[in-house]
Order: structure tokens, then C-alpha cells, then sequence
């Protein structure tokens, strides 16, 4: 997407209120232009047909066509304009985004209930950061797997692996449940989820999950120890840390202070696990805005562990792997649908399990 313009936004909200208060504080950013609102997805449709926005801002429960129709529509026109919708901070509000999230939406702030109760400093905040990021850096997901299978050699370890570690943000979702979907059996090693989602938006994302792979999928809970078989996905709002007590790996939660505005941050778990586990571990670092991972994954490879980044071609954002890739956290880049094989040739080595479902 071409920076040396202004991003041209196009504003779909059934409510007055929220579209007129997303046009104020988009006017006021010197980098981004408000073409035009719709007030339902009707509307709006024709208006991305249009006026060909660089970006759409969209609600998702709206009059004559709501925003998964939207999403649909777009999808089935070829229509590759980046969408962050604009949900409702509750746990309806959170099934709604990760629905539209596997629409294709690339991104998503949350709103408290209500337009009176709308803060509308965050969502200055959290719109602009959003909306900037993903016009500088977004890619449209490719559909199928390339037709080249990436050539790499699976190391010789003398470590069996006990667990691994994914972290995502922005295109993680939808990255998620490629991968989860794509493993048949139960892993041998418990999976550790860290996706930036904020609270009600990661147990939902666990129960998704869940319903599409033969592992069990949960989120994570204080005190927890990890069983093979099963994935834990980190709570929104909450850090998290893995622990060894009793030969046993164990989740930490907790809310002490930590340099990063994530809240499960992808470095804090990445580095408690290269203490604990050293070369005992494989990473996968997914599609994301930032650089959050880098600094602990490069903490895990420098213990011995094997760490997969994402690759470019197949990342919605191609920011977090591509930091870690660039300060040498990485041993290899994927794309994305090569990822769930290369973790089970990793693991090999490790016992094979029976985990059933009911």
C-alpha cells in the first residue's frame, strides 16, 4: 500500500454515534483520509466498489446486511481491501470478531457496550495504531498452500522435545486454526498459546480451536500443569509464565509489571520456557505487527531450541516474524501451511501418545 498518500478510509457503523465518532478521530490524523460512511453493509458494499478505500472500518450487527455478509461479499468479488472491524467488548461480541476474523477481517478494536459508554481515547488510540500498521504492512492471506514444498533438514537432536511454544497477533486466528485443523492426531508435547487478544476474545478463540483439531484446546488457567495432547491458550489481560515444579511443567499467571503493552506478551513466555526447557523446545512465531517474540525466541534458539518463523508470502502482517527473524531467533521460515508438518517431523523423536476426544 502506498504511504506518501494518506490512507483513504471508508467507516461502516449502523450507529450514528460510532461512525461519526470514528470520523472525528481519523480526521484528525494527518496520515489517514475518511472517504465516506454507510450507515449498513449494503450501503457499504457499493461504497468499497466505488471509491476502492484503502481500508474499512466495519461493524459487524447491522440493518438490510450485516458485516459478515459484507465480509462474504467480498470474499466471493476478489475484493482484497484490509477490514479491522469495529466489535462489542463482551463474550457475544467476541464470537462475532473471531467469525468475522475467519472472514477474512485482518484486524479488530473493541468497543464497550454501548455508544455512551465508548471510550473514545482508546479507540483514537488503538484505531489510529491499527489502522496505520495494517496499511503499511498488510498482505492479502494466500487461500492454499504454495505448490513448492520449502526444502530444510530436520536438525539431529539428542533432546526430545516437551513442548512447543506458537505466538501470533494480527492474522493469528485465522493462522491458528490452519494449523490446528491441519494436526489429525494429538501431539505427543503440550502446545502454548500466546496470541494479543484481550479478555473474553481468548477463551473464545481456545473454544474455536478446539472445535477444529484433535488436540484439546483450552484457556489457560494459574496453577496448571501441562499434559501432552492438549493446548493452552494464554488469557487476555493477564501475563503468563511457564514454571518446573516437581519435574512438572506448569502455567503461572499473574500481573506484575513487564515492558511490553501485551497482555500475555509472546517475549515473557518465550523466556521462561528457554529457561526452563533450554533445547527441550520447539517456537513458531506467527503474522503480527511489532517485534513482540524476537527478544525470547531468540533467548529459546540460543538455549538449543528450534524456532519456525512464518514467512513473508503467507504472514496478513509480516512484523513479529519478521523481527525475530531478523535478530536470529529463527532456524527456518515457512509458509504457513508447511508449518503443522514441520512441527510434527520435530517431534518424531517424541513419544506418540492416544488422547481421545469425546
Amino acid at each position: 500500500m502506498n504511504m506518501e498518500r494518506r490512507i483513504r478510509v471508508l467507516v461502516i457503523d449502523d450507529s450514528a454515534f460510532i461512525r461519526h465518532a470514528i470520523r472525528r478521530v481519523l480526521s484528525e490524523a494527518p496520515t489517514i483520509e475518511v472517504l465516506d460512511m454507510a450507515a449498513n453493509g449494503r450501503e457499504g458494499l457499493e461504497k468499497i466498489r466505488a471509491l476502492q478505500p484503502d481500508l474499512v472500518t466495519l461493524d459487524l450487527e447491522m440493518p438490510e446486511m450485516d458485516g459478515f455478509a459484507v465480509l462474504r461479499a467480498l470474499q466471493q468479488e476478489g475484493l482484497q481491501v484490509p477490514v479491522i472491524v469495529v466489535s462489542s467488548l463482551t463474550q457475544e461480541g467476541a464470537e462475532a470478531t473471531l467469525r468475522a476474523l475467519e472472514l477474512g477481517a485482518v484486524d479488530f478494536v473493541p468497543k464497550t457496550h454501548g455508544p455512551g459508554a465508548t471510550d473514545i481515547a482508546r479507540l483514537r488510540r488503538e484505531l489510529l495504531l491499527k489502522i496505520e500498521q495494517v496499511a503499511s504492512g498488510y498482505r492479502a492471506p494466500l487461500a492454499a498452500a504454495p505448490p513448492q514444498r520449502t526444502r530444510w533438514g530436520v536438525p539431529a537432536r539428542s533432546e526430545v522435545p516437551e513442548l512447543v511454544l506458537i505466538g501470533a497477533s494480527t492474522g493469528g486466528p485465522m493462522a491458528l486454526q490452519r494449523i490446528f485443523s491441519a494436526w489429525r492426531t494429538p501431539l505427543p508435547v503440550p502446545v502454548v498459546v500466546v496470541q494479543h487478544m484481550p479478555p473474553f476474545f481468548t477463551a473464545s478463540l481456545a473454544r474455536r480451536l478446539d472445535s477444529v483439531s484433535a488436540l484439546h484446546v483450552k484457556e489457560a488457567e494459574d496453577g496448571e500443569r501441562l499434559q501432552p495432547g492438549w493446548a493452552y491458550v494464554g488469557p487476555g489481560g493477564r501475563q503468563m509464565r511457564l514454571l518446573r515444579r516437581k519435574g512438572e511443567l506448569e502455567i503461572e499467571l499473574h500481573d506484575e509489571p513487564y515492558p511490553s503493552p501485551f497482555r500475555p506478551s509472546v517475549n515473557m513466555v518465550a523466556s521462561s520456557v528457554a529457561a526452563i526447557c533450554g533445547p527441550r523446545a520447539i517456537g513458531v512465531i506467527l503474522t503480527g505487527m511489532g517485534d513482540d517474540g524476537a527478544l525470547g525466541l531468540k533467548a529459546m534458539r540460543d538455549r538449543g531450541a528450534f524456532v519456525i518463523g512464518q514467512d513473508a508470502a503467507t504472514s496478513v502482517i509480516y512484523g513479529m516474524p519478521r523481527a525475530a527473524f531478523e535478530l536470529g531467533a529463527v532456524n527456518v521460515q515457512l509458509p504457513l501451511d508447511e508449518i503443522p508438518e514441520a512441527v510434527e517431523r520435530l517431534l518424531a523423536c517424541a513419544s506418540p501418545i492416544a488422547v481421545a476426544k469425546a
